[in-house]
């Protein structure tokens, strides 16, 4: 897992500081936790939803990659994200006559050389995964070969984390992800005010 640092703060109206300051001392750190709670959810959600916006990954994936840790006091959470590549069957392989082609970015195409989608009957897989070839193996019944076979790997994708936090869009991610999360920080104190006002 690899952990992304998300920063907030409230940068709310007059109304709102006004009604922050009327709280007492015991009611405030109620109002920020749920703030924190309410923020860090969104952050996962929006997470979610940028990375899928420019990545084949349906954000259910992408939801199922990211974890959420809430500190004892309440006050402070982060997101983990999943640092392990994504299958390549989540970026839309295709052979081609030269490799094995993805979508790693929507609008973009990268080509594997030498890549290719084979049933893999040993795993009991339905239809075709996506391999290529590697020198760290061969088969054993190849050794008396001049030239003996390659073995087969995986092909993985990007993993989450790397999308985010170091991938060719990762600036405007975090951007908007942090704008999101604000907004739902200041929200989340709102509600939570307004919960105390009504006395429930």
């Amino acid at each position: 897992m690899a952990q992304i640092d998300i920063s907030a703060r409230v940068i709310g109206d007059k109304e709102f500081s006004a009604a922050l300051a009327r709280l007492s001392s015991h009611d405030i750190p109620k109002a920020i936790k749920a703030g924190v709670r309410y923020a860090v959810r969104g952050g996962k959600t929006a997470l979610a939803k940028q990375v899928s916006a420019i990545t084949p990954i349906p954000s259910s994936r992408i939801k199922q990659g990211l974890f959420v840790e809430i500190d004892s006091d309440g006050q402070t959470a982060r997101i983990y994200a999943e640092s392990t590549p994504v299958s390549a069957l989540r970026f839309k392989p295709r052979q081609t006559r030269t490799g094995l082609q993805l979508t790693l970015y929507k609008g973009e195409k990268t080509l594997i050389r030498s890549g290719f989608m084979q049933v893999n009957r040993a795993q009991g897989a339905r239809g075709k995964l996506p391999f290529q070839p590697t020198t760290e193996h061969v088969y054993s019944y190849d050794r008396t070969r001049k030239t003996p076979r390659k073995g087969m790997q995986f092909v993985f994708g990007l993993s989450i984390a790397s999308i985010y936090t170091g991938g060719k869009h990762s600036a405007r991610l975090q951007a908007a992800v942090e704008q999101r999360v604000a907004e739902q920080l200041e929200k989340g104190i709102i509600r939570e005010l307004g919960r105390m006002g009504r006395g429930f």
